[in-house]
C-alpha cells in the first residue's frame, strides 16, 4: 500500500514538472490544418495569421502549400491533399453545380473599379490601344474557370468579341511578366503584386479590365462539407484566427510593413519593400454574401459556363461565430 502511495505521488510530481516546463503553446495539443492557397495579396489575412501567431493562439498548426489556380485548389480538396483552400468563388459555384460538396467557410476578398486588383498587362512597346485590338492576340491566363478568365470574357464582350476570337495561353501568374517581356504573348490577365512588380521593372504597361457596376466578392476559404462536419471546432478556431488576420490586413500600413518579411516565416511570397509600398490592396471581409455569389453565378450563366442556377445560400457554411 505504501509503495502504491509513493508511486502515485511520483506520477503527480512528474505531471507537474511536465506542465510547468513545457512552453505555454505546447500544453494543449495543436490540430494540424493543411491549407492550400493562391500565392497573392488576396491571401494576406492568412499570412498575417501565420506571422503574428493568430493560428497558434487557437491551437492550430497551419501547414501551407502553394497552388496556382482556383480549379486546382478544388481538385486538391477533392483528393484530400489539403483540408482548407484559399481560392475563388467561380470554381466553388461550378463545383457545387456538379455535385461536389464544398462550401465557403470564411472570408471574402473584394475587387472592383474602386480597387482594380486585376488588370490586363501589355508590353511597353505594344500597339494595342483598345479592347477590339485584342482580336487574334495571344493572351496569358492562369487557367480557365478563374476570376481572371471570366473578367477577360466580359471585357471582350464589351467589344463584340468572344473568347474564341483570342488565343488563350495558360500561364502561371509569376511567369506572366517574362511572357510579356519576351513577347511570347501579346497580353496577360494579371493580379497584384505581379502588376506592380512588372511596372517597377519597366517590363509591362497596364492596360484595362472589366469591372461590373458593383464590387465583386472574389476570394474565399473553402472546405469539403465532410471535413466541416467532422471538425466544427477547427473551423471555428480557424475563423477566429482569420478575424484577427482581416483586422490586421485592413490596416494597410501594417500590412505593407509585413509583406517584405513573409519568407522568413516559410511563406513563399516574396515582395520587396518598394513593391509592398506600391501594390493595390483589396478590401477584406469576413464572409461571402449570397448576393455576391448570385452576381457571379449570373455572369457564369450569361456566358454559357453554367447551365442553370444553384442555391447561393448552400455555398456558404453558416458558422456560429465569424
Amino acid at each position: 500500500m505504501k509503495n502504491l502511495k509513493f508511486g502515485l505521488l511520483f506520477l503527480v510530481i512528474i505531471a507537474a514538472v511536465i506542465f510547468f516546463v513545457l512552453p505555454e503553446n505546447e500544453k494543449s495539443i495543436q490540430n494540424t490544418v493543411r491549407v492550400g492557397y493562391l500565392p497573392s495579396l488576396a491571401a494576406s489575412p492568412l499570412y498575417a495569421g501565420i506571422v503574428n501567431g493568430y493560428f497558434k493562439d487557437e491551437n492550430l498548426d497551419v501547414k501551407i502549400s502553394e497552388v496556382y489556380s482556383g480549379p486546382e485548389l478544388v481538385n486538391a480538396l477533392q483528393g484530400k491533399g489539403i483540408d482548407i483552400a484559399f481560392g475563388i468563388v467561380p470554381p466553388l459555384i461550378m463545383a457545387r453545380s456538379k455535385g461536389i460538396k464544398i462550401q465557403s467557410i470564411y472570408g471574402a476578398t473584394v475587387d472592383g473599379a474602386h480597387v482594380k486588383e486585376h488588370r490586363i498587362l501589355l508590353h511597353p512597346d505594344s500597339k494595342i490601344q483598345k479592347g477590339s485590338d485584342l482580336k487574334g492576340k495571344k493572351i496569358a491566363v492562369v487557367a480557365e474557370g478563374t476570376s481572371d478568365y471570366f473578367g477577360l470574357v466580359q471585357y471582350l464582350n464589351k467589344y463584340d468579341l468572344t473568347i474564341d476570337d483570342v488565343d488563350i495561353i495558360k500561364t502561371p501568374h509569376p511567369e506572366m511578366i517574362f511572357a510579356i517581356a519576351s513577347k511570347s504573348v501579346d497580353a496577360a490577365c494579371s493580379i497584384e503584386p505581379f502588376i506592380s512588380i512588372g511596372e517597377i521593372q519597366k517590363k509591362v504597361k497596364v492596360f484595362d479590365f472589366y469591372y461590373p457596376d458593383n464590387p465583386t466578392e472574389i476570394g474565399t476559404y473553402l472546405a469539403n462539407e465532410s471535413y466541416i462536419n467532422n471538425n466544427p471546432e477547427i473551423i471555428r478556431n480557424f475563423s477566429r484566427a482569420l478575424n484577427k488576420g482581416i483586422a490586421f490586413s485592413n490596416d494597410h500600413r501594417k500590412l505593407r510593413e509585413l509583406l517584405p518579411n513573409l519568407e522568413a516565416h516559410g511563406i513563399k511570397f516574396k515582395l520587396s519593400p518598394e513593391v509592398a509600398e506600391k501594390v493595390t490592396i483589396m478590401e477584406f471581409r469576413n464572409s461571402l454574401s449570397s448576393d455576391g455569389i448570385q452576381d457571379i453565378m449570373n455572369q457564369l450563366i450569361n456566358f454559357g459556363d453554367l447551365d442553370s442556377p444553384i442555391d447561393a445560400e448552400s455555398c456558404i457554411y453558416k458558422t456560429v461565430e465569424k
